[in-house]
């Protein structure tokens, strides 16, 4: 990863809430506000008082979503609702002023998306959500591969670190019919809902979305290796959720039952050992 990705500026090209601003970005979930160095904004960087960017959470009539905005692999993401003038976090009552010591001067918040059934139906309760790895290669960006992820319990993330389940996706946009947990354990069937997976899922629109990720990833000029999240609107149009650079090729190859760089594994290995001599 050090070889292909400058790691010195991960922290920025990572935060969610200047992702606006240096991707070409045409749908992602609607944000509400964001907290960037303590101060508020809204959706178009405009400054907001504190008190503003609370009554607009108060006045939220859908499910938000907020995440710490300089984390990944889905740390510290939570159900946000407003009822009867009052905020609840997963469900708990919780002052705004809890938001700031919770989350810190850096967090985002962004309406919960309606995904398209078919993606939904293994586990509702969770944005599932399509990582697609990009590389970029002899100045070329390729479609390493992409795995489909899931929730389990009811939880309302995705991520493995957290519990998830992940299957991998073929290069015509179906799933396997296996699904993996970090640790390795294979799942037939999802461990909540009872979904099979040999009901294997044909992503809609998968053409498009790699298509995307090798676009979005040509404006990205310091990371060679880029993780991609995605979702897919009840319309079947890609939604973009948020860039990663850093991801667990242990999973990756395991979800997708082959090495990371695929036929250009011999060549690319090749390279780093002599960039060492």
């Amino acid at each position: 990863m050090p070889f292909f990705n400058d790691l010195t500026l991960r922290p920025t090209y990572l935060d969610k809430n200047l992702s606006d601003s240096f991707l070409s970005i045409t749908q992602s979930p609607a944000t509400l506000i964001k907290r960037m160095h303590g101060h508020y904004y809204d959706a178009d960087n405009q400054p907001l008082t504190s008190s503003a960017a609370h009554q607009r959470l108060i006045d939220a009539s859908q499910p938000q979503i907020i995440k710490g905005s300089r984390t990944d692999n889905g740390d510290n993401i939570h159900l946000l609702e407003s009822h009867n003038g009052c905020l609840e976090i997963d469900g708990e009552t919780t002052p705004f002023t809890d938001l700031e010591n919770h989350f810190g001067n850096n967090y985002i918040v962004q309406e919960k998306i309606t995904q398209h059934p078919l993606i939904a139906k293994p586990h509702p309760s969770s944005v599932n959500t399509i990582r697609i790895v990009s590389f970029r290669w002899q100045d070329e960006i390729h479609i390493l591969l992409s795995i489909l992820r899931f929730g389990i319990d009811g939880n309302i993330f995705d991520n493995a670190s957290n519990g998830g389940i992940f299957c991998g996706i073929d290069r015509n946009g179906e799933t396997h019919k296996t699904a993996f947990d970090k640790k390795g354990t294979a799942y037939c069937v999802h461990p909540t809902s009872g979904y099979e997976f040999s009901n294997q899922i044909t992503i809609p629109n998968y053409p498009q979305l790699c298509e995307l990720a090798v676009e979005l990833h040509s404006q990205i000029f310091h990371f060679d290796i880029v993780s991609w999240d995605f979702s897919i609107s009840p319309q079947s149009e890609p939604i973009f959720l948020e860039v990663n650079f850093r991801g667990s090729a242990d999973t990756y190859q395991l979800a997708s039952g082959k090495p990371l760089f695929g036929n250009l594994t011999d060549e690319v290995l090749k390279t780093v050992r002599e960039s060492r001599k």
